[in-house]
C-alpha cells in the first residue's frame, strides 16, 4: 500500500469511502490523490492501465465535486468516488485519455463525446481515474493469446499469483483471466474501489474471480452501449466490479439508473430469489484450459438428488462445501435448482459448428450503434 494515505487503499470499499466523505473526515481529492500514489507505486509492475487521467484533470475535477458537497448538493450515491474503465469504453479528449481496445490501431485516435456509460458516471458524480488495460479486441482477434495482454498495454499480471508462469494454460491459476483484465487487478491491487468491465462470454467473472472480487453481468441490452466496443450485441454487457456486494449494487443502480428495495436483499432472508447449481462434476473447465490443482475435484464432487441434500449436510470433508453453500442458501430462504439441466456445449451448433462464434462473428461491429 502506498505510504501517507488517510485510508487503506487495499480493503477499504465505495461504501466506505461515502460514509467517510458525509462524516467530513476525508475529500475526494484526498480520495485521488491516495489512488494515483498507490498506482504509481505499482502499476509499472501490474500494467493495469492503458492509460491514467492527468494528475491535474482529476483533482480539479475531484476539487469541484468536494465544493458540491460542501454547497449540500450531491449527485448520487457515489458522488466523488474514483472508477476505473475498461479500455473499450469511448471517453472524450478533454478527460486526457484515449479509446484503444488494446490494439494499436486506435492509439491517437480522438473522440469528441464519451460514450454513453461513461457519461453516465461522470453525471453520477464518479471520478473516472483511467482506463484500463484489456484482451486486445476482447480476444476478437483469435489467436488465442494470453488474456489481459494486449500490445499497447502489455501483459496485465494477477496480484495475487504474480507473473503468469510458464506453460500455463490459457486460464491456469496463474493466469489473471480476460478480457476485462485491468479492470479487476486494479480492484484488486488498491488503484480503485470500483471498476467496469464488458462481457461476452465470462469477461467480467472470469477476472473478477481470480481477482478475489465481486462481479455482475447485467441482462444484456438493459443499457445503453453507444460508444462502447462490442464483440457482439447479442451477448456484450458492461457490469461492475468491487471489493463488496454493496458496492456492486450501488454501481449498478447508477448503470441501469433504478433503484433496487434493500428490504429484499436482507441478508438474513432471501425469500424471492431463485439461484440454480450445475453439476460440478460435468460443468467445469476442461484440463487443457485449467489444470486442477490437489484438491479441487474433492470439492467439487457431483451434486446429489434433492432428497439427499439435507442428509449430506454434516461437513465430514471438503467435497461437501459445496452442499454447505446451497444449505445455507436454502435455509435463508432461497429457493433452490440444483442441479440444472442445460444442454452440453457441443450440442449446440449452428450449420455444424459449435455456437458462439458463428454468431459473434457474424454480428460484430466495431462499436456499437451510436443510435441504439
Amino acid at each position: 500500500m502506498a505510504e501517507n494515505t488517510p485510508f487503506d487503499v487495499l480493503t477499504t470499499t465505495a461504501v466506505d469511502l461515502q460514509r467517510l466523505l458525509r462524516e467530513n473526515k476525508i475529500s475526494s481529492v484526498q480520495i485521488v490523490e491516495s489512488y494515483l500514489a498507490q498506482v504509481k507505486q505499482h502499476d509499472a509492475e501490474l500494467r493495469c492501465f492503458i492509460s491514467v487521467a492527468p494528475r491535474e484533470t482529476l483533482l480539479r475535477a475531484a476539487a469541484s465535486l468536494d465544493g458540491e458537497r460542501m454547497q449540500g448538493k450531491t449527485r448520487g450515491a457515489l458522488h466523488g468516488i474514483p472508477i476505473v474503465l475498461k479500455d473499450n469504453f469511448v471517453t472524450a479528449m478533454e478527460l486526457g485519455m484515449g479509446t484503444t481496445a488494446g490494439s494499436w490501431a486506435l492509439v491517437g485516435a480522438k473522440a469528441t463525446a464519451n460514450s454513453a456509460v461513461a457519461q453516465k458516471l461522470l453525471d453520477a458524480g464518479l471520478l473516472i481515474l483511467g482506463k484500463t488495460n484489456m484482451t486486445e479486441f476482447a480476444g476478437m482477434k483469435m489467436t488465442m493469446i494470453s488474456p489481459g495482454w494486449s500490445p499497447v498495454g502489455g501483459q496485465t499480471v494477477s496480484p495475487y499469483t504474480g507473473p503468469i508462469i510458464q506453460g500455463e494454460t490459457l486460464l491456469g491459476h496463474s493466469a489473471p483471466g480476460g478480457s476485462s483484465t485491468g479492470s479487476a487487478v486494479a480492484v484488486a491491487a488498491g488503484f480503485s474501489p470500483l471498476a467496469l468491465g464488458t462481457e461476452t462470454i465470462g469477461s467480467i467473472i472470469t477476472p473478477a474471480s481470480r481477482a478475489a472480487l465481486y462481479a455482475l453481468k447485467p441482462t444484456v441490452g438493459v443499457q445503453n452501449s453507444a460508444g462502447m466496443y462490442s464483440l457482439t450485441d447479442f451477448y456484450d454487457s458492461p457490469g461492475p466490479m468491487a471489493k463488496c456486494a454493496a458496492d456492486v449494487l450501488a454501481l449498478t443502480e447508477v448503470l441501469l439508473g433504478r433503484s433496487f428495495a434493500r428490504s429484499a436483499l436482507d441478508p438474513g432472508s432471501l425469500d424471492g430469489l431463485s439461484v440454480g447449481f450445475l453439476n460440478p462434476s460435468i460443468w467445469r473447465m476442461a484440463e487443457a484450459m485449467c489444470r486442477q490443482h490437489e484438491g479441487t475435484a474433492e470439492q467439487m464432487v457431483g451434486v446429489p438428488p434433492p432428497s439427499l441434500r439435507i442428509a449430506m449436510l454434516t461437513p465430514i470433508s471438503q467435497r461437501e462445501e459445496y452442499q454447505d453453500a446451497i444449505a445455507r442458501l436454502e435455509k435463508a430462504g432461497c429457493a433452490v435448482k440444483c442441479p440444472v439441466e442445460i444442454a452440453d456445449i457441443s450440442a449446440l451448433t449452428v450449420d455444424g459448428e459449435q455456437a458462439i462464434m458463428p454468431i459473434a462473428c457474424e454480428y460484430n461491429g466495431p462499436f456499437a450503434n451510436p443510435s441504439r
